[in-house]
């Protein structure tokens, strides 16, 4: 999964410069069938 945020206006992520490894900690899946991953920043990172 590669996760990929589009679009137009304010950055959201404008201050992250340099890549961030993050690790997957929780998946939440919903009736809905919408798929919740939460993730953390790696501690060797």
């Amino acid at each position: 999964m590669f996760p990929v945020v589009l679009g137009n206006g304010l950055p959201l992520f404008k201050e992250i410069t340099d890549k961030i490894n993050l690790k997957l900690i929780k998946i939440n899946t919903f009736k809905t069938g919408v798929v919740g991953l939460i993730h953390q920043p790696e501690e060797n990172a």
